[in-house]
């Protein structure tokens, strides 16, 4: 598309979502710390659901510091529905780096927070700082690659060509940070997988809209990422890694025996104790859950240590030690530990009970 094309298309762009935008309770403020909270929320979760529980959140933690000494139980209560609880925990790190080395100004300072990756620092720095940077989610893909490039359906693959489009034809002066926005509100409501190109602002602009208007294009089928469902359930298993968190900050600690029947009404021992130790097991490796003597389930407050012995490992003899990070660690470390070893660094371990299906895991707590 000519530079001249570009600039009328985002002036159409810029008229429409003057009067459409979406009424977004993060939008239109000046508080970096509500805009992050949304930024993390929308990750993998859709609008419609991320607004009701965004209200909530930041009334229960206001500020970067209320979120900091946050206790687990009560950040998991006002994330339960989300999903991906991890990014919960992730939100209480960020809190935590912010509160020790002060708000990031810009994209590469938003790059060093956990749960931060390359769309979420540009959307920050964006929308948070109000500097100028290549905001790219699926929505500005479909509607920046129909509009500049003629593609009509993008790919993550056509992103490059995306990008320097955009960095084209988006000024660095006024509300640049504005024009990501509208480009999501088109997405998500006129420029759709198949899209409305009759009542599109930019139909005399776009290089896709002739080629939809004329009927020829095909729907593209659509490839979803497959979730894990277990053989006879009704849901995948996030939904019951989502009850199984519900049930313990409810009950309090809980044993292992009494999780099936109580968020699945059709548990049974013999044919899903393996699936239901898999899903505990994950949790515990999450640094959300941990194992108690006597097989009980409890939410974790402290520095966890969990050491999952693979098949392999277990050949070798070796076990792989996984700390979870804290206010000092930004990555999980990772190492093999020969059995055997002598352990003089003050931890106390535990063994889990064996249980079929899963390897032994070792719990333990500084």
């Amino acid at each position: 598309m000519p530079a001249t094309d570009g600039s009328r298309a985002i002036r159409q762009l810029v008229r429409w979502y003057g009067t459409h935008k979406r009424d977004l309770p993060w939008r239109d403020i000046n508080d970096a710390y509500f805009i992050f909270v949304s930024e993390i929320m929308l990750q993998q979760t859709q609008v419609d659901r991320v607004i009701p529980k965004f209200k909530t959140w930041v009334k229960r933690f206001p500020t970067w510091n209320a979120l900091a000494d946050a206790k687990t139980p009560d950040l998991l209560a006002a994330w339960a529905g989300l999903g991906y609880n991890n990014r919960a925990l992730r939100l209480r790190d960020a809190a935590r780096q912010v509160m020790r080395d002060g708000v990031p100004t810009d994209e590469d300072g938003w790059k060093r927070l956990p749960g931060v990756g390359t769309y979420t620092a540009a959307a920050l720095a964006e929308f948070a700082n109000h500097r100028y940077a290549v905001v790219i989610d699926t929505n500005v893909r479909r509607v920046a690659g129909r509009a500049f490039l003629g593609i009509v359906h993008p790919q993550p693959t056509h992103d490059s060509r995306i990008r320097r489009s955009l960095l084209t034809n988006i000024p660095r002066r006024g509300r640049h940070w504005d024009i990501p926005q509208a480009f999501m509100d088109l997405g998500a409501s006129i420029c759709l997988p198949m899209p409305s190109c009759a009542t599109c602002p930019l139909k005399t602009t776009c290089l896709a809209a002739p080629k939809f208007l004329s009927g020829k294009v095909m729907r593209r089928t659509r490839t979803t990422t497959t979730e894990y469902r277990h053989a006879g359930k009704k849901h995948p298993d996030r939904i019951y890694r989502g009850r199984i968190l519900t049930l313990i900050r409810e009950r309090g600690p809980t044993r292992l025996s009494a999780i099936g029947p109580n968020v699945d009404t059709t548990f049974d021992a013999v044919r899903d104790n393996a699936w239901l130790e898999t899903m505990v097991h994950r949790l515990i490796k999450d640094g959300i859950l941990t194992m108690k003597k006597g097989g009980h389930v409890s939410l974790t407050e402290t520095q966890t240590a969990v050491f999952a012995r693979s098949e392999s490992d277990e050949r070798r003899g070796n076990l792989t030690e996984i700390l979870r990070p804290d206010r000092s660690h930004r990555r999980i470390k990772v190492r093999l530990l020969r059995r055997g070893t002598p352990r003089n660094d003050g931890i106390q371990y535990m063994k889990t009970p064996r249980v079929t299906g899963v390897s032994s895991t070792c719990v333990a707590f500084r």
